[in-house]
């Protein structure tokens, strides 16, 4: 395939993005960006070092090979952040723009705090706090970013995707890379992380058709909170929304993720400090309420019913309100091919923007679309399949040849297997017979006890292949049965492969009034102010103290969410199980030796009725 079909190939199905009232930054073209940026190195325990000043970097620079050593982290720089007198011109004309176009402008809807409970909103309060003392994009940085951007398109507007066509294993996959000059939902939507540069994908897998054509399949992109096979929905699904064949995708606000449906989504946030408590509440979830046998589409987790009370919840806003950009949009693309892969992407393994020296990462830039941060190939440019979970997917042309094989070989194991039944059930059934024949001798006793020992073993071998046989039977059953579906044409649930769904938040219940929706962002800051009144009034037995603000806390949120009732209900189990506990620990000697005479007295009468009966 030459570069022409490649082209033709990605325009066919080039995807739509759908953006959020509000985006400043949008696909662009890298050479614009680079062009603005100033190319360092850090090597540890050294200064940084600029390698080529602002306005003179181009990507042949960025192809040029350089090895300043394993440790060393080369990096782009875009823009200085704004001075006061910057700063405030540009909050005085972004108010102004905001008074003139009232429709353009974001507005961030309820809180995300009123959808969680008092430990991911203390969560939250320890994360926001980390940004003091962690390294991180200045808060001003995004303003000087939206007036570079802005200049940049105003001297050549251009909305860019960088493709890539990759044939593997029968499948040919269409690779859409977007760059973003700057990502804002830290200081724009109140998310996560700001960082220079954003690289961003969305993948469509095409197979063969009965024509000998390509058609599309799936298609995948990035999301947080998700991965293998829940980036991808099937052609056919209806979640996935198309317009005039091309995919239609919604890119959340300033994170730039991408979603198949219009909405809000809770997505959770790990801290690293709290990654081993997290583990071991995913296996004590597991143990108390383990997941269903099968994937069934009623049987879907959803990230927004059920949180994780160790990670902090953000909201992406991916309401689609927004610009669109694509065939039949407002704006069209102007792709670029990158297949195969030009220097400036398979020799930069440095970051795309500010090196901030974060702890957790979520603040430095990211890398180039084949690399991630710690210099290594992104899985999503090595082994797209494998990244969206289709390594193990036929393509639909090889899937009947395929059953055909695995039907024969099923049928043939279970010939195998039937007549190794036969042959040791004549085995120990002959063991049976020399058993039988040495059993009143009792000088034989040695032989017996090696007899009897060899038949349990024999008879142990004899169920497994009997379990086996049965299964090996239904499986051949059940390959047949599919066989014969895909002769009907039936492609099965579009949603089978699903573990979690990318749902977009469903509305607060009534009883989440915005009184209680703006209690739910003060509510953590009056705990802590309690605590230093505490503390500075040297309060006796101030850990009670605490409880009990805690406790009030909890009737004021219970009472303005309406849920007084169920509120005292759940706090008069916890007080039972508190005294529980105390009684426990207090009598704990009396309490064994009452179990260990209820247990003398049940096993008395249990024995007695037996001897009766």
């Amino acid at each position: 395939m030459n570069a022409a079909e490649k082209l033709a190939l990605l325009h066919r199905y080039e995807p739509i993005l759908r953006f959020t009232r509000g985006e400043s930054f949008y696909p662009c073209a890298v050479e614009t960006y680079v062009a603005e940026c100033g190319l360092y190195v850090q090597v540890p325990r050294r200064p940084v070092e600029r390698l080529v000043t602002e306005g003179k970097l181009t990507l042949a620079h960025l192809g040029e090979g350089r090895d300043r050593g394993p440790q060393a982290i080369y990096f782009l720089k875009f823009i200085d952040p704004l001075n006061l007198a910057e700063m405030a011109r540009y909050r005085l004309q972004r108010g102004i723009e905001d008074l003139r176009e009232r429709a353009r402008r974001f507005s961030v809807g309820r809180a995300r705090l009123a959808r969680v409970g008092y430990s991911s909103r203390i969560l939250d309060a320890i994360y926001s706090l980390t940004l003091l003392l962690r390294g991180r994009v200045p808060g001003d940085t995004a303003a000087a970013a939206a007036l570079t951007y802005a200049r940049m398109q105003r001297t050549q507007e251009c909305y860019t995707y960088y493709g890539r066509v990759v044939q593997e294993a029968g499948w040919t996959i269409l690779q859409y890379w977007f760059f973003y000059p700057y990502n804002n939902w830290r200081s724009g939507f109140h998310g996560v992380n700001d960082h220079e540069a954003d690289w961003e994908m969305v993948n469509v897998y095409l197979a063969a058709d009965r024509s000998g054509g390509l058609a599309p399949r799936w298609v995948s992109c990035a999301s947080h909170d998700f991965s293998g096979d829940d980036l991808r929905r099937r052609w056919d699904d209806a979640e996935l929304e198309k317009v005039d064949g091309h995919p239609l995708i919604y890119v959340g606000a300033g994170s730039h993720a991408s979603y198949f449906m219009a909405g809000e989504y809770l997505t959770e946030i790990e801290l690293p400090f709290m990654a081993p408590l997290v583990r071991v509440q995913e296996l004590l979830q597991r143990f108390i309420a383990p997941p269903s046998p099968g994937p069934t589409e009623s049987a879907e987790a959803e990230p927004s019913a059920v949180l994780n009370l160790l990670r902090i919840p953000f909201v992406e806003y991916a309401r689609g309100d927004g610009a669109a950009l694509g065939p039949g949009q407002e704006k069209a693309w102007q792709p670029v091919l990158i297949d195969p892969p030009p220097a400036w992407v398979e020799r930069y393994r440095g970051l795309w923007g500010l090196f901030v020296h974060d702890l957790v990462a979520g603040e430095d830039a990211p890398s180039g679309p084949m690399y991630n941060r710690d210099g290594s190939v992104r899985r999503a440019w090595a082994d797209p399949l494998g990244w969206a979970g289709l390594d193990k997917v036929l393509p639909p042309g090889r899937v009947a040849p395929a059953l055909r094989d695995e039907i024969r070989a099923s049928a043939e194991a279970y010939r195998r297997m039937a007549r190794q039944i036969v042959t040791k059930r004549r085995a120990l059934q002959r063991l049976g017979l020399r058993l039988s024949a040495i059993e009143p001798r009792s000088f034989l006793s040695k032989e017996r006890e090696a007899l009897r020992k060899e038949a349990r073993v024999r008879s142990r071998e004899l169920a497994q292949l009997q379990t086996g046989l049965t299964r090996q039977r239904d499986t051949g059953e059940a390959l047949r049965a599919l066989a014969l579906r895909v002769r009907q044409g039936e492609l099965g649930s579009p949603r089978a492969h699903l573990g979690r769904t990318h749902r977009p938040m469903p509305p607060l219940p009534r009883s989440v009034s915005l009184l209680a929706d703006a209690w739910s962002s003060i509510s953590i800051s009056f705990m802590l102010l309690g605590l230093a009144v505490l503390i500075l009034a040297h309060a006796s037995f101030w850990a009670l103290w605490l409880v009990a603000l805690v406790v009030a806390l909890g009737l004021v949120e219970a009472g303005l969410r309406r849920q007084f009732r169920g509120y005292i209900g759940t706090l008069a189990m916890g007080l039972a199980i508190v005294t529980t506990l105390i009684l426990l620990g207090r009598f704990y000697a009396q309490v064994i030796a009452a179990v260990a005479i209820a247990a003398a007295v049940y096993l008395m009468w249990d024995n007695i009725r037996e001897l009766a009966s």
